[in-house]
């Protein structure tokens, strides 16, 4: 067993380095970000200060070998090898946010720049999306495959 701690937070867990860093953060009640969950969004990419990690097979495409030789793993693909001390900001509770699936029309797209798309999306006025920074949404549709995206919204706007 190898012993996992957060410098930010100070939170400490253990995993046996069977699983990634990731599933077992998450599965002691840590809430570290993440994305895709398959090391292609980058969004789960933390700092390695002390200990080993590694991956099964190559280094996933949402990390480069110059953030790899500084240090950098993505949590969602790598595996304790050894006791690691890390770092990366952890979001506040989600306990107590419901899981749901809600209908919605998509109101806009437009693209801002050559990897980053607007989705404005429009739900239910009898609903709200409540979330916090850093959560994603999962967008389900019956002819593609599902997909995270980062949600995002200015303060006054409850929509």
């Amino acid at each position: 067993m190898f012993t996992i701690e957060n410098q930010v937070s100070g939170k400490v867990f253990r995993t046996d380095g069977d699983s990634a860093i990731l599933d077992d953060a998450l599965i002691h009640g840590l809430n570290f970000p993440y994305g895709c969950q398959k090391g292609f969004c980058g969004k789960c990419k933390a700092t390695i200060m002390e200990g080993e990690v590694g991956y099964e097979g190559a280094i996933p495409n949402g990390i480069t070998p110059e953030e790899v030789a500084e240090g950098m793993a993505l949590l969602c693909q790598c595996r304790a090898k050894s006791d690691v001390s890390l770092v990366i900001n952890e979001l506040d509770s989600v306990a107590d946010i419901e899981v749901r699936n809600l209908p919605c029309k998509v109101e806009s797209i437009k693209r801002l720049n050559h990897d980053v798309t607007q989705i404005m999306l429009k739900i239910p006025g009898s609903e709200s999306l409540q979330y916090l920074a850093g959560q994603y949404i999962d967008l389900i549709h019956p002819d593609f495959e599902p997909r995270a995206f980062s949600i995002a919204n200015a303060p006054t706007n409850s929509s």
